[in-house]
């Protein structure tokens, strides 16, 4: 969706939402709804103000899809180790995505589940 790709773009530019509020002229509880989807037609002239503090044009946003596919995990199974299927929530995907983004590695994601699962053991 959109906002998906407008979340997308700026967490790959390392911007935060006021950053781009102040480069936009829209307030951040906006592109927040923007971002999450409950705005989900925003007009073409507040598109180009977002496009605009990304250094994106208008047309690769409407036709650029992300790099992270939430759409086509939301809803299907994967195994877990015990072969159950289990589902896998946008959410879930989304948090993955963005922990990728920011440059964490596989290794240290699995490092941190590691030493949750030891303090819920204590």
């Amino acid at each position: 969706m959109l906002g998906d790709q407008i979340r997308y773009k700026r967490l790959q530019m390392e911007l935060t939402l006021t950053e781009i509020s102040h480069r936009s002229g829209i307030s951040k509880s906006y592109l927040s709804s923007i971002e999450r989807n409950i705005q989900q037609n925003p007009s073409l002239i507040i598109l180009q103000r977002i496009c605009s503090a990304l250094d994106l044009d208008l047309f690769s946003l409407l036709n650029e899809s992300p790099n992270y596919s939430v759409l086509k995990l939301k809803g299907e199974n994967i195994l877990n180790e015990g072969n159950e299927a289990i589902t896998v929530d946008k959410e879930w995907v989304q948090l993955i995505a963005e922990a990728k983004i920011v440059g964490l590695t596989l290794d240290e994601v699995q490092q941190f589940l590691i030493q949750q699962s030891l303090k819920k053991d204590v």
